[in-house]
């Protein structure tokens, strides 16, 4: 489209899908032998009511049933996406696709309807069919003042005509002629209003289910829907022009509008809040940000688990590709002076961007199968308890056993430093520490007991080996060989224990005494010494070039999204907030656990949205009552001073009730709940004059 060029979409169902599978087409001999089993002499029957049909032998086909069904599918169909190198067929499960440009929307079409020619010819070849009522033709390219005349094209596939469609659904993704994706977040969100709908029927503003749990709805259902597909079409809040240092808009502004508006319908039909109550403090009292936020969390959690694809998969081959590696893909010509792109970054796709946001990790990793958790040896009730039975246990070792003791410190995210130490008979027999930048305390704990094992086989000779560590989860994952993160140095831990005949790995109680422990602990701290000088954590282009573990990369994308969840709320907060010194740091307040009407009450004495005076005023009420049974005036503060009130805390209590800035507080919520029950000024006091 930057080239003033149209493209052609066409979409393509294999009909049947499951039931095409032929037993027979040409796979390797060890390969059919290994299915043989499992395809050959099936039979089916059809049972309707009391009545059942006669066995039926099945010539083609798979059970759809069975988790094999869909490997062997995707190996059938294989040959329809391979294309010669040229790109432009692409496909999931049973969904085939065709990509191809052209420099008018006739010739796009034109060169369409020729692949669908060659892959309709192919499909039929290997006994596929494909059903001609769900293929669709997109024609993408214009603009928003130049629109694309299809006027007249169409497609044939099977016998049947297909016209351009102006929106195409692929794998749940509304892709439009324009590609600015309005119509993909109106569907979504009209999907996400529907489950709103549901949540407001459960309730009402002081009766219904407790605010925590739909607030865990909203997130499930609403946020899920609504949100669905973002990494697909959310560019970021600006992008680079031809001036290198200037940014402008993206165009999103529709967008986030919409989200937000059906994010904070939402919320507001959770909470226990009126309608006037400030969109603002939705957001605070739910821990839900607006759409901006949330898009922008959802783009770094997507880069992140790109990081973790197998090496050969599509999205990694993209991510990794550099903007002239993408200049020349694309063949673009746009920009260039004296045959050189003068702002290159212009041309990185939205999954570069999203790559890019985050620091590198380690690597990828590997595809594990499901397997039982290992024990961990753990009887005692506290730390002395597991520190006398260590202790008993290492007196029954052979003496010429080999104790290696490691651990790991912190100073900060992605600065980290290891340490062993190793015993003999009671003698320090070797030690060993280093810094382990770009990485947290659980891949430094990894690093140093493989270190540590490492040094143990070159000194124990055939005598055991121990390797201790106070970490649990460590040692889970040095015992079953799978870990989330440092992958390759437990894959080299697990290859050093098949080496020496008896290795043991045992977790012992942290900082109980224990020498080795405490020694290899101070020597992790020393070497935190050794790390470079810190650099900033804006961004990831001011790191060091050491690559991050995953550990570190999960802690700077948390990180950053509670920054910018923070930023945001400082920035815009009410005055009324500001003044009670209440933050966003986290994602569930723990004010959700009060009861509705408790947690309503709060709320109304925050901002001010309740039975007061100054409220009834502010919107125009009449004939409201807004005196309290002790004769004061009504205000937001006034369960904290209202002296019946008072006078049944003291009854109860008999000590000095906390004040009403201490219970609206940050952290005074449970203060707020507790007098509120004891006093019962809003159940007992206030009910009798309509409070």
């Amino acid at each position: 489209m930057r080239n003033n060029k149209v493209m052609a979409m066409v979409t393509l169902d294999v009909q049947g899908a499951f039931d095409a599978v032929l037993h027979e087409q040409g796979w390797p001999k060890i390969l059919c032998q290994w299915v043989e089993s499992f395809l050959t002499t099936r039979r089916i029957r059809v049972r309707h009511h009391d009545g059942t049909t006669r066995d039926k032998v099945l010539e083609c086909g798979v059970p759809q049933g069975s988790p094999l069904s869909p490997l062997l599918f995707l190996l059938y169909i294989a040959v329809l996406v391979q294309d010669e190198g040229k790109n432009n067929r692409f496909g999931y499960a049973d969904d085939i696709s065709i990509l191809v440009v052209g420099s008018t929307a006739s010739e796009a079409v034109a060169a369409a309807q020729e692949e669908v020619n060659k892959l309709v010819h192919l499909a039929n070849e290997n006994m596929i069919d494909f059903d001609p009522a769900k293929s669709e033709l997109l024609v993408i390219g214009g603009g928003p003042k130049k629109k694309l005349d299809t006027s007249g094209l169409s497609i044939q596939v099977g016998g049947h005509s297909i016209n351009p469609s102006p929106c195409v659904r692929w794998l749940g993704v509304w892709i439009d002629s324009q590609l600015n994706f309005k119509q993909h977040v109106q569907e979504w969100c009209g999907k996400a209003q529907r489950v709103t709908q549901f949540i407001r029927q459960i309730n009402t503003v002081q009766r219904g289910a407790a605010p925590g749990l739909m607030i865990k709805a909203v997130q499930a259902c609403v946020l899920s829907t609504a949100l669905y597909g973002a990494e697909a079409w959310w560019p970021g809040t600006s992008r680079i022009t031809t001036k290198k240092d200037k940014k402008v808009g993206t165009g999103v502004g529709w967008h986030t509008n919409l989200l937000d508006s059906t994010i904070t319908k939402a919320i507001r039909a959770a909470l226990p809040v009126w309608r006037t109550t400030p969109n603002l403090v939705l957001h605070r009292e739910s821990g839900i940000p607006p759409a901006t936020i949330l898009l922008q969390q959802k783009q770094l959690l997507a880069a992140a688990r790109i990081q973790r694809l197998d090496a050969w998969h599509p999205l990694v081959f993209r991510a990794r590709e550099s903007p002239k590696e993408t200049i020349s893909r694309l063949k673009l010509r746009a920009g260039q002076k004296d045959r050189a792109f003068t702002v290159p970054e212009r041309y990185l796709t939205r999954l570069q961007i999203s790559a890019r946001s985050i620091p590198t990790a380690e690597g990828h990793g590997h595809l594990f199968f499901p397997r039982g958790e290992p024990k961990i040896q753990s009887t005692g009730d506290d730390k002395q308890d597991e520190k006398a039975l260590v202790k008993q246990w290492m007196s029954s070792l052979p003496s010429d056993t080999v104790l290696a003791y490691s651990d790991g410190s912190s100073c900060g995210p992605a600065r980290s430093a290891w340490g062993y130490v190793l015993y003999k008979e009671g003698q320090l027999i070797g030690q060993g520490a280093g810094a382990m930048p770009g990485a947290e305390v659980y891949d430094a704990e990894i690093l140093g007991a493989q270190k540590a094992l490492e040094a143990a086989i070159l000194k124990a000779g055939n005598s055991p080996i121990k390797v201790l560590l106070d970490n649990s989860a460590v040692v889970r994952a040095l015992q079953r060989g799978r870990s989330k993160s440092s992958q390759a140095i437990v894959d080299k831990y697990i290859a050093q224990t098949r080496v020496h005949p008896a290795v043991e790995t045992r977790w012992i109680p942290g900082h109980t005494g224990i020498t080795g422990n405490e020694a290899a602990d101070k020597l992790a701290k020393a070497a935190l010494k050794e790390l470079p000088p810190e650099t900033s954590t804006e961004s990831p282009e001011t790191r060091s070039g050491h690559r991050y573990t995953f550990a570190a990369v999960s802690r700077f994308v948390k990180e950053r999204c509670e920054k910018a969840v923070e930023s945001w709320w400082l920035e815009i907060r009410p005055s009324r907030y500001a003044d009670l010194e209440l933050m966003m740091k986290r994602s569930r307040p723990p004010e959700l656990r009060l009861p509705r009407w408790a947690y309503h009450r709060l709320i109304a004495a925050r901002t001010g949205h309740g039975n007061f005076k100054g409220y009834h005023e502010r919107f125009g009420h009449e004939n409201i009552d807004c005196s309290c049974v002790c004769g004061r005036e009504r205000r937001p503060w006034h369960f904290a001073e209202c002296r019946l009130a008072l006078q049944n805390w003291r009854n109860v209590k008999r000590v000095r009730p906390p004040g009403g800035r201490e219970m609206l507080a940050e952290n005074g919520w449970e203060d707020f709940y507790r007098y509120v029950t004891v006093s019962g000024c809003y159940n007992e006091v206030f009910v009798s004059r309509g409070g």
